[in-house]
């Protein structure tokens, strides 16, 4: 017993305390996008792209915040991935408008009976600021505002 040197559990140890380590560190440290979603994508009168969102959304999208337009051709094409961003939030609607970031806008084949999405990305946070989050203990930016259970209110009238 005396011969063995414990050298193939001591690499071992280490190999699993630097893995921990590295795991810990992408805990608190990682970036993970929050978005807000809007299954309602169409053009206005003066040929603006416009997204409808709810108001507790509205209230976490600002100009400036990078979005992807994801637009599906009628038929069964795959859908078109299209960089976005947000270029005005009206403060007496529920629609934001939409600035395509591309260079081959007339290429793309935007017709008005296509369905499209938009993911606005609202925040970016640790993956230990989102457990907070879940928990109840809010770290770092304010609590969401949409506080509201998955499930109907049925004591209301």
């Amino acid at each position: 017993m005396n011969i063995d040197s414990y050298r193939a559990s001591q690499i071992g140890l280490i190999v699993a305390s630097l893995l921990m380590l590295l795991l810990i560190g992408w805990f608190f440290f990682a970036r993970v996008g929050l978005y807000e979603i809007s299954q309602e994508v169409n053009f206005d009168e003066q040929g603006r792209l416009m997204a409808s969102f709810p108001p507790e959304a509205l209230e976490r999208i600002r100009p400036g915040q990078p979005a992807v337009l994801r637009y599906y051709s009628p038929g069964n094409q795959p859908p078109l991935t299209i960089k976005a961003m947000v270029f005005d939030t009206p403060p007496d609607g529920s629609q934001v408008e939409i600035l395509v970031m591309s260079e081959d806008l007339p290429k793309l084949p935007l017709v008005e009976d296509g369905k499209g999405q938009v993911e606005v990305e609202v925040d970016s946070l640790s993956p230990f600021s989102l457990v907070m989050r879940a928990t109840g203990r809010y770290v770092g930016s304010s609590p969401p505002s949409n506080t509201a259970s998955p499930q109907p209110d049925s004591a209301t009238p």
